[in-house]
């Protein structure tokens, strides 16, 4: 009886060994799967916000133009000092 243990024992652990191993590597599969996913995410978060950034960066090198500054004040009700504003009582 000791060989038919001997027999049946060690393939069974070997078998269980297996599944470990196979569920062990599924699983960490599917982590590197889901980090990928992320990575990508993350790049494309990162790709838009520099094309913000670069829109950003524009407008300040625009703030150096006369223009530029001019059309911000115009935005915000600024007038030069000689200028009369006349504003329609109807509009409201």
């Amino acid at each position: 009886m000791n060989k038919n243990l001997k027999k049946i024992i060690i393939p069974a652990v070997f078998v269980v060994l297996l599944i470990v191993f196979l569920v062990m590597f599924f699983r960490r599969n599917a982590i590197i799967k889901q980090q990928r996913e992320e990575i990508s995410i993350k790049q494309s978060i990162i790709a838009s916000e520099s094309e913000a950034n670069s829109a950003l960066q524009a407008t300040i090198e625009d703030g150096t133009n006369e223009s530029y500054v001019e059309q911000v004040a115009r935005d915000r009700s600024y007038v030069y000092p000689e200028e009369r504003v006349y504003y329609d009582s109807d509009a409201e």
